[in-house]
């Protein structure tokens, strides 16, 4: 099967638990599997895990995401219903080549890791698509909004809440 892995974060890292689990994922199923990954990324990866993902992938390709652009649709988000995480990464930055991907018709499968990355499925039509939540970011926020004792705290609340409905 020939998948296109998409990713928030570059795989590996291991600072956030979803840059170690896309590194499992991918690396297992490059066993079986022809793999194909876009990571959006706001730095470019380190060195050993580039080395590492190109081994395991036929192509990796790393999309820089605009800072101001996230920036802008957190704020236009605000006052909509949508989570804000979603509206903040609901763009595909420009020099993806996703197009060209999807044009090619390479794929049978795209696997699209964290909701915030949910719109893409939309995009990625009439590809079958896994959308990978990873863990439950609702109950991650709700959490948040339970021990936060900063200024913010109303945020983690919002945000619970939408991700609720966003996750069903």
């Amino acid at each position: 099967m020939r998948i296109l892995f998409i990713t928030n974060r570059f795989p590996g890292h291991f600072v956030c638990g979803d840059q170690m689990r896309a590194y499992q994922q991918i690396r297992h199923l490059s066993k079986r599997h022809a793999i194909t990954l876009l990571a959006f990324e706001n730095a470019p990866p380190a060195s050993p895990w580039l080395a590492e993902m190109e081994a395991c992938c036929e192509r990796v390709i790393t999309v820089k995401r605009g800072r101001i652009g996230m920036a802008w649709r957190l704020f236009c988000a605000l006052g909509s219903r949508h989570p804000l995480q979603v509206a903040m990464y609901d763009s595909v930055p420009r020099g993806s080549g996703l197009e060209a991907l999807l044009c090619e018709g390479l794929f049978d499968l795209a696997h699209i890791q964290l909701a915030r990355l949910g719109p893409m499925v939309e995009r990625l039509a009439p590809l079958p698509c896994v959308l990978d939540f990873v863990d439950a970011l609702s109950l991650n926020m709700a959490r948040r909004a339970q021990l936060d004792r900063s200024p913010l705290r109303w945020v983690a609340q919002m945000e619970a809440s939408r991700l609720a409905v966003y996750e069903h």
